[in-house]
């Protein structure tokens, strides 16, 4: 931003929002994303552990605690042991969900078309549209697509280009384009990944699971 907006101000300010929004935010709802992984799956509460502090007691999880250790050991090591950490995690958990996804859908051909085309009609149906146009579902509308823009990627939340910068190549466009692909690996083939083991398992009918635990539910009908 300095460089090529000629804008320190606006670097600053750049800067100071990452480190709130990380600290305070983006790492509040991936941790909360991930107790309540936890706790669907193996019965773990997210706070299992009462500490008193002058008086007050805190409620503290032990996933959080866990969590806590895991991430300090990757960052205090700089910016090579979190691309090292990065580099050895990422494509291995990347590759076991889309292998999972690819078995269920495999498992499932013979719907997989109706789950496709179920996927098209309705999001192009006219109940969908006449929805997102008219009343309230317009701002539900833009809060689900924002909420998917900045969690489903590093791009969306602005923090992409931190790590494209930290990168070591021979031209910046070789970096460039792993960042496109990217995102097209997270938000195209993963985010429909989860889309066709959620649709083929048939309990998005069901109510009472959103989010994390709706795909877990998904995973334990297959």
């Amino acid at each position: 931003i300095t460089q090529g907006l000629r804008s320190k101000t606006f670097g600053v300010i750049f800067a100071l929002a990452l480190i709130f929004t990380y600290g305070f935010v983006f790492n509040s709802v991936q941790i909360n994303a991930i107790a309540n992984a936890s706790s669907h799956a193996w019965g773990w509460d997210k706070a299992n552990l009462i500490a008193h502090l002058g008086g007050v007691d805190l409620e503290i999880s032990w996933v959080g605690l866990a969590l806590v250790v895991m991430v300090a050991l990757a960052i205090f090591g700089g910016i090579k042991r979190i691309a090292k950490f990065a580099e050895m995690f990422v494509p291995l958990k990347a590759g076991l969900y889309l292998s999972v996804a690819l078995y269920i859908a495999l498992s499932n051909y013979a719907i997989l078309p109706d789950v496709l085309k179920l996927i098209v009609t309705e999001a192009f149906h006219f109940n969908a549209a006449a929805g997102g146009f008219f009343g309230a579902a317009v701002s539900m509308a833009m809060m689900q697509g924002i909420k998917r823009g900045l969690f489903s990627n590093e791009a969306g939340m602005g923090s992409a280009p931190n790590a494209a910068a930290a990168s070591d190549v021979k031209h910046p466009v070789n970096q460039g384009l792993v960042q496109m692909l990217g995102v097209f690996v997270d938000t195209f083939i993963v985010c429909t990944s989860t889309a066709i083991i959620i649709l083929v398992s048939g309990v998005y009918q069901d109510a009472g699971f959103v989010g994390v635990e709706l795909t877990q539910r998904a995973l334990e009908t297959q």
